[in-house]
């Protein structure tokens, strides 16, 4: 295709257990995954440090990606976010400067501090309702020391990506071109994420840091005595399923209804999401939730889920987004994959 790139920049997702790369290739009128790589830490903490990036990019060359330029997201404890309301865009006021003074003034930071975004939000229909805007920022100084080690590197970042920018822009296939609702819940090991779509415009962002991988790991270990290893295969075999494992477990029911505890909080914390968006937007019908992320493997999940919320809940992987020649099934690798996506044409 003229004027199309061949290949996108290489898309980064940072997050707490693994580094991961993602780089697509065009094909056609089609992205197909060329290289994806993910390297464990190890450490366990925000943010990467240089050596544990140095080992990414050993693995970026070897896998032939073609860099270095890249899109990274940044994580979700170092933004902040506002929805508010904005003169009338066809006004010609500077909407730039009003939400940047305004989401510095709610949040209680510097403008000359700060660097911000913004977009405008669907009209919800009501009679001379003013214009609606979601505003985004980080500090600038949050923003250099978390590229700084990617730099030394020999990593170029041209983009400083939302996560949950990133998950839409994944799942774009599988978003509504009208009005409709989509909830995402991304499952990740420091915490999870909620984003809520209507068409293809996010409108709503949430972390919920109780649902992370890490935190159900610690209070598994610690509601059942159990060490780490333990948790961790309870979490990745057991779950919530409502098979019997083999062999069989003791304390069974009692690991089901911890975890199921659990996610009842989880479905909570979606549901009220929802709630916000059809509170405003009262005429959108609400689609099925989509899961992603490392916890998106917990046996039963969705099933738990769909049961608490009443809706059908699906998890997204590459292979879904991509079509049926994608060879790729980590749903991990989402936020890598939107992230490369960036800049270029669906």
């Amino acid at each position: 295709m003229i004027g199309q790139p061949r290949h996108t920049r290489i898309g980064l997702d940072l997050c707490s257990q693994s580094l991961r790369a993602v780089q697509l290739d065009r094909d056609g009128d089609s992205w197909v995954i060329a290289s994806a790589v993910r390297v464990p830490r190890s450490t366990d903490g925000e943010p990467a440090t240089l050596p544990e990036i140095e080992s990414l990019v050993t693995r970026i060359t070897d896998a032939g990606m073609r860099g270095p330029h890249s899109a990274v997201c940044l994580p979700t404890n170092k933004h902040f976010s506002s929805l508010m309301d904005v003169p009338a865009l066809s006004s010609g006021a500077p909407i730039d400067e009003i939400t940047r003074a305004e989401l510095c003034r709610e949040t209680n930071r510097k403008p000359d501090e700060c660097q911000t975004a913004w977009w405008p939000l669907p009209r919800a229909g009501r009679a001379h309702e003013s214009d609606r805007a979601m505003a985004v920022g980080c500090s600038i100084a949050d923003a250099d020391a978390f590229i700084q080690p990617l730099q030394q590197a020999g990593l170029v970042i041209n983009v400083l990506d939302l996560r949950a920018a990133s998950l839409l822009r994944a799942c774009r296939p599988l978003l509504s071109e009208d009005d409709r609702i989509t909830p995402i819940l991304e499952i990740g090991h420091a915490s999870a994420l909620i984003a809520i779509a209507i068409g293809r415009t996010l409108i709503f962002q949430r972390r919920v840091d109780f649902a992370g991988l890490q935190s159900i790991h610690r209070l598994l270990m610690t509601q059942l005595g159990v060490d780490a290893e333990i948790a961790a295969h309870l979490l990745a075999h057991v779950g919530v399923s409502k098979q019997d494992p083999m062999p069989p477990i003791a304390r069974l029911n009692e690991i089901r209804d911890l975890l199921t505890s659990i996610l009842d909080r989880v479905a909570e914390e979606v549901r009220s999401s929802i709630g916000f968006t059809t509170h405003r937007y009262s005429r959108s019908e609400v689609r099925s939730l989509l899961i992603c992320g490392d916890g998106a493997c917990i046996p039963g999940l969705t099933d738990t889920l769909a049961r608490q919320l009443s809706c059908e809940c699906q998890i997204i992987t590459p292979q879904l987004i991509l079509g049926p020649d994608c060879h790729h099934t980590d749903s991990a690798l989402i936020v890598a994959i939107g992230a490369a996506l960036h800049g270029v044409a669906a």
